[in-house]
C-alpha cells in the first residue's frame, strides 16, 4: 500500500503530456454565480470547460477576451464563479503568438472515490495564423509524491497521470518514480533508472511489483509482489554499458559485449517513413543527416573502433537505403533495446572495458520556482574527442 499527499505543481520530467484542445462558445457551460470581473475595454467574453474529476460538477470553467489584449481568467476555486478569480494577461512567451499559463484548481471527486484536491493544469494559447483568432488548449501539469510500504520498508515514490482529468485510475496512464536502488532519493531525470513508462512494472532491488489499483484521487496505490529481476541496468558515465543482441540488417547476430577490447559507438536511432527528400528539413530526412553523419565518421575509425546503429523503431528498413557502409558498422532493428536503456534515442561511447565514456546530458534546473530542462547529445564532433582520448590511453 502506499498513500500520497504532496501535489508537486509540475510534471515528471520523464511524463510527455498532449495538449487537449479547449471549445468555447459565448455562454458559459456551467451556471455560473459571477461572471468574470469586468476590466476596461472588454465588451464579451467566450468560455470554455475543462473537464476534471468525478464529481457532479462538469469541469473547470475558463473565459477569454481577445478584444483588444488577450485575457483569461480561470475558476480555480471551482465555486462556479469567475467574479473572484483574477484576470490574467501574463502567460509566457513560448513561440511568437504562443503564450502558456498555469493554474492550481480544485477538483470535485464524487462521494466516496476521494476528496477534493489541488490539481496544476497548463493552458496554452496559439493564434491561427488564418483567423488570427487564439485557440485554446490545456493539459495536466503536476504530479504527486508519497511512500509505499513494502512489508514494513518504506521507499518514496511519484505517480503523474497524463490524461488529463485529475484522475489517477487508469494505470495505463501513470508514469511512476520509484527509489529503484534504495538510496532513498528519487532521481526523476528521463532515462534514470528510477522512471517507469506507463504499463510498466515498478522495481525495488531485485523485486518486481505489478501496480494493482490507484484511487482515482491520486491518494492511494495498491502493488503486489510480481517476481524477482537483476537489479535495474543504471546508464549513466562511469558505469557498465547494458549488454544486449541485435541482429543485423545483414542477417549476423552481435552483441555489445563481443566488442571489448575497442570502444564503440553506439547510436539508439528512429528513421520515420522516409519522404523521398534527402534535403528537406521534415523529421525523417532530419534524422537520416544525424545518423549519416557518424555514419561518415565511422570510415575515419575503420580498423580501431566498432559502429552500432540500433533502430528502436519497426520502420521497415527496406524503406531506407543505407548503401555501402564501413565493415566497422551494425545496423539492426532493436526495440527492446530502446526498453533496456529507457530511451529510444541516444549516442554512446563506451570504451574497450565496456564501460559508458560519453553519452547524452539532461539537465533539470529550477527558475522562478519552475522546472527547466532539456537534453544535450553528442555530435559527432564531440565524439571524435572522446575516441581520440580513449585510443590514446
Amino acid at each position: 500500500m502506499g498513500l500520497f499527499g504532496e501535489m508537486v505543481p509540475w510534471s515528471l520530467p520523464s511524463a510527455a503530456y498532449v495538449m487537449q484542445p479547449i471549445s468555447l462558445r459565448a455562454s458559459p457551460f456551467e451556471n455560473l454565480a459571477g461572471a468574470p470581473a469586468g476590466a476596461p475595454g472588454v465588451a464579451s467574453y467566450s468560455y470554455g470547460l475543462i473537464p476534471v474529476g468525478t464529481g457532479a460538477d462538469p469541469g473547470i470553467t475558463i473565459a477569454v477576451s481577445q478584444d483588444p489584449i488577450l485575457r483569461i481568467w480561470v475558476d480555480e476555486g471551482n465555486d462556479e464563479t469567475l467574479a473572484n478569480d483574477r484576470e490574467r494577461t501574463d502567460g509566457v512567451e513560448i513561440h511568437p503568438d504562443t503564450f502558456r499559463w498555469t493554474f492550481t484548481v480544485q477538483v470535485e471527486y464524487a462521494p466516496g472515490e476521494g476528496v477534493r484536491s489541488p490539481y496544476q493544469i497548463s493552458l496554452l494559447a496559439q493564434r491561427d495564423s488564418v483567423s488570427g483568432e487564439y485557440e485554446f488548449f490545456y493539459s495536466g501539469f503536476c504530479y504527486r509524491l508519497g511512500l509505499l510500504d513494502l512489508g514494513g520498508s518504506v521507499v518514496p515514490i511519484a505517480i503523474n497521470s497524463l490524461d488529463s482529468t485529475g484522475r489517477y485510475d487508469d494505470v495505463s496512464q501513470l508514469v511512476v518514480a520509484v527509489d529503484t536502488n534504495g538510496d532513498g532519493e528519487l532521481d526523476l531525470i528521463p532515462g534514470s533508472q528510477d522512471v517507469y513508462a506507463p504499463g510498466e512494472p515498478i522495481q525495488v532491488g531485485t523485486t518486481i511489483y505489478a501496480i494493482d489499483a490507484v484511487s482515482v484521487d491520486g491518494r492511494r496505490v495498491v502493488v503486489h509482489e510480481a517476481g524477482q529481476a537483476s537489479p535495474r541496468p543504471i546508464i549513466a558515465v562511469g558505469e557498465l554499458a547494458a549488454d544486449f543482441e541485435l541482429v543485423t540488417l545483414a542477417g549476423d547476430l552481435v552483441t555489445l559485449s563481443e566488442f571489448r577490447g575497442k570502444p564503440v559507438v553506439l547510436l539508439l536511432s528512429q528513421l520515420p517513413a522516409y519522404s523521398g527528400c534527402s534535403t528537406c528539413s521534415d523529421g525523417a530526412s532530419m534524422a537520416w543527416t544525424a545518423l549519416t553523419g557518424f555514419l561518415d565518421l565511422a570510415r575515419s575509425f575503420r580498423e580501431t573502433v566498432a559502429f552500432v546503429v540500433v533502430l528502436t523503431d519497426s520502420v521497415p528498413e527496406q524503406e531506407w537505403d543505407f548503401g555501402s557502409v564501413s565493415p566497422n558498422v551494425f545496423i539492426g532493428h532493436g526495440p527492446d533495446v530502446a526498453g533496456l536503456y529507457r530511451r529510444s534515442l541516444g549516442n554512446f561511447v563506451v570504451d574497450s572495458h565496456g564501460v559508458i565514456a560519453a553519452m547524452d546530458r539532461t539537465w533539470l534546473s529550477f527558475a522562478c520556482g519552475r522546472p527547466q530542462g532539456g537534453t544535450e547529445a553528442p555530435t559527432p564532433g564531440d565524439v571524435v574527442i572522446v575516441l581520440t582520448r580513449l585510443l590514446g590511453e
